[in-house]
């Protein structure tokens, strides 16, 4: 099951390199190059949490997850006084499997279990801007992301900020100049910030990037142009780890 989304993965990195190849985008050495890190590296170990069978099905009190004290304290001063079982589980993966892949209804708390992960990794090892990357498809749900998270983020001493298409000019600015721990975007804008000369630098100490409705993505054209834009971060920084998140994935 884990084979069926990396070879559909595979394939639309595929095509795009095609469509590089044939526009002269890539030289052929280049082209190379990126296919054989594509099936070296995309996705290596996808792992769908919520199918594992030994995931516990109970909220856990947050004194009793396996947590920095420093994380811990952060949640309760937000009002978080237990973890789902979905961001309980990431936790655990997260410290196992290089990618994770979590898929899990709507209203589970995927986005926690995304971030938890990320923010664990931080306080531990920690990092330099820009250390994670969170991509969705809409604008709408860059905005409400970056509402939740932004509190979390600065309560442990760290930055979050969102950069997208209606990011005003003086915001784009202040993010180049002070790049963000945490910065939440579109698949489009990415590519935008791949190319630039003041963010590239800061995009070399990306360890996470999230890629949330990842099943808006997998069929479309801008899931082709996500993969690809994957690829050209990891010639950036290749100890890039990925969790996707899906709440409707049939058969990951």
């Amino acid at each position: 099951r884990q084979m069926c989304i990396r070879d559909r993965l595979y394939e639309l990195a595929e095509n795009a390199l095609e469509l590089c190849h044939a526009s002269h985008s890539y030289s052929p050495a280049c082209i190379f190059r990126l296919r054989a890190r594509t099936r070296e590296s995309l996705l290596p170990a996808c792992v769908s949490a919520c199918a594992c069978e030994d995931v516990a099905t109970a909220w856990q009190q947050l004194d009793e997850v396996s947590l920095d004290t420093r994380l811990k304290e952060a949640l309760k001063r937000l009002g978080y006084s237990h973890l789902a079982p979905l961001q309980v589980a990431s936790l655990r993966f997260a410290r196992v499997y290089e990618n994770l892949l979590l898929v899990a209804p709507t209203g589970s708390g995927k986005t926690e279990a995304a971030i938890l992960p990320v923010l664990e990794s931080l306080l531990r090892e920690g990092g330099t801007p820009i250390a994670a990357l969170y991509v969705t498809p809409l604008r709408a749900l860059n905005r409400d992301i970056h509402y939740r998270m932004k509190e979390l983020f600065e309560a442990l001493g760290y930055s979050a900020e969102i950069r997208h298409g209606d990011t005003p000019q003086s915001a784009r600015r202040r993010i180049a100049e002070n790049p963000p721990h945490l910065l939440i975007t579109t698949p489009e804008t990415l590519q935008f910030l791949l190319v630039d000369k003041r963010l590239r630098p800061a995009l070399r100490n990306v360890r996470w990037v999230v890629v949330d409705e990842l099943h808006e993505l997998i069929d479309d054209k801008r899931g082709v142009q996500l993969t690809l834009a994957l690829e050209r971060l990891r010639l950036l920084s290749p100890k890039v780890r990925v969790i996707g998140l899906s709440a409707t994935l049939r058969d990951p």
